[in-house]
């Protein structure tokens, strides 16, 4: 028995050890009370049909975030998030709050099509209607 739980222990540790991929924070914002970041997520090989981002919302100045039970952060996301190509705009085709307890801030994990032809500069748009009422845009190089 006490073989079995060292073993469990040693386990638990070398996973909390084990190194992560730094993240790529692509574009920042803040505005009003919060500060916002874009991540740029690790692409599955196999995929390359997809754009995958993490976007994080950490409050500042001692503001409050929301908690996990409205759930007008929950639901319906997707609609607030746009990705401007040149002329072409591609809405999110899924936004989805990332359950963390809040401790780093709110975060959703967006996926968009990757457009056919790229341009240099792309845009994440926000039309923020649940901390700032602005429409954020989070420019940045192509992937």
């Amino acid at each position: 028995m006490r073989a079995g739980v060292t073993i469990l222990a040693l386990l638990l540790l070398l996973a909390a050890c084990k190194k992560r991929e730094p993240s790529t924070v692509i574009a920042e914002r803040e505005m009003s009370d919060y500060r916002m970041y874009l991540h740029s997520m690790k692409e599955k090989k196999e995929d390359a049909s997809t754009m995958y981002f993490m976007f994080v919302v950490k409050a500042i100045n001692g503001q409050k975030l929301p908690s996990g039970t409205d759930s007008r952060f929950n639901y319906g996301v997707d609609s607030l998030f746009y990705m401007v190509n040149g002329k072409d705009t591609l809405p999110a085709l899924d936004a989805v709050r990332m359950a963390n307890g809040n401790l780093d801030g709110i975060q959703y994990m967006l996926v968009f099509d990757r457009p056919a032809t790229a341009d240099t500069l792309r845009r994440v748009v926000f039309r923020d209607w649940l901390f700032t009422s602005h429409v954020i845009s989070f420019p940045f190089k192509q992937q």
